[in-house]
């Protein structure tokens, strides 16, 4: 299962695609952004386990509006 959500801004700021797999980055102090929501989703994520495959969480740039794209992937 994939539960994905799009979104319109401006998407994700390229380090934060390059370094997905280390969500909790510090504080960004343009935006507020602690990593905090994406780290936590990831985890929850990776709870989820049939025959060995874990959940995961995947984000990009480039979606169907424009912004940034967030994935949920649940075995």
């Amino acid at each position: 299962t994939v539960l994905t959500i799009n979104d319109d801004g401006e998407g994700y700021p390229q380090q934060m695609i390059d370094n997905q797999a280390d969500y909790v980055q510090g504080i960004n102090h343009s935006s507020g952004s602690t990593g905090l929501g994406l780290y936590f989703a990831e985890r929850i994520a990776a709870l989820h386990q049939r025959n060995g495959v874990c959940g995961r969480t995947e984000i990009r740039n480039g979606g169907p509006l424009g912004g940034g794209v967030f994935s949920i992937y649940l075995p």
